[in-house]
């Protein structure tokens, strides 16, 4: 996906930056799977949590979360890999800190808006 938002080029996990300065490596721990295991334990957690039942709409809710996480990662990495300024810019310890917390909002956000009746409802 990255290769195809860029116009670069891919040799087996690396990807060309766009900006013709080098390649960048992609490894695993970089995908989205990672986080789309995240999606469903939250929200099998807070909808235990919650009693809620389920419904039909619920796929829509954790299709919207995993779709929402693919969307950023993606668009994470088409930034990173615009050159090596980019990926030294977005590549750091705080990018980790702050994506990570923005990835468990969405997460988090989505699981209680899907199960918003029986969460409100009590308070």
């Amino acid at each position: 996906m990255v290769i195809w938002l860029l116009g670069t080029e891919q040799i087996g996990n690396l990807v060309r930056f766009a900006d013709n300065s080098g390649y960048m490596l992609i490894t695993p721990a970089c995908t989205s799977f990672g986080n789309i295991s995240y999606v469903f334990l939250c929200w099998v957690t807070v909808t235990q949590w919650a009693n809620h039942r389920w419904s039909s709409s619920d796929l829509l809710w954790i299709s919207l979360a995993c779709i929402s996480l693919v969307a950023m990662n993606i668009t994470r990495m088409a930034l990173t890999a615009l050159s090596r300024w980019h990926y030294e810019m977005f590549h750091n310890q705080w990018e980790e800190l702050i994506l990570g917390t923005v990835f468990l909002c969405v997460i988090v956000g989505f699981s209680v808006m899907g199960a918003r009746r029986e969460l409100f409802s009590r308070a």
